[in-house]
């Protein structure tokens, strides 16, 4: 019975780092803005969310992802989905355009964002 509450509780235990941790995601580009992921931008991430900070070639920690804003920069692909991210150098976690962030359009490994009512 012991060896099965250690192994619950080491499995738990590793559910809460990941989701408090999330997955490293590389933002390729220069002086890319965060932007705030507080009240109305939670549910909305768009370039209408006050900027919070900006990275430049950063690795980050991606939380979960969200349909937004679609973005449209020449000459990549138009991109709907954004990542809440926690990076260096910015106070708190925020919103950037999967545009930046290397991968597919959809990062794999990082979770949809549960959309809440503000």
């Amino acid at each position: 019975m012991k060896t099965n509450q250690i192994l619950l509780c080491f499995v738990l235990w590793s559910l809460i780092v990941n989701l408090a941790i999330g997955k490293e995601v590389y933002i390729y580009a220069e002086n890319v803005h965060i932007r705030d992921a507080d009240g109305p931008c939670f549910s909305s991430p768009s370039t209408e969310c006050p900027v919070i900070g900006s990275v430049t070639r950063a690795y980050c920690d991606a939380s979960c992802q969200l349909q937004g804003e679609l973005i449209e920069v020449k000459p990549y692909p138009p991109n709907d989905w954004w990542s809440l991210v926690q990076c260096p150098g910015v106070p708190k976690r925020g919103w950037v355009t999967n545009l930046y962030i290397r991968g597919p359009a959809k990062l794999e490994g990082v979770p949809k964002c549960r959309r809440r009512t503000v």
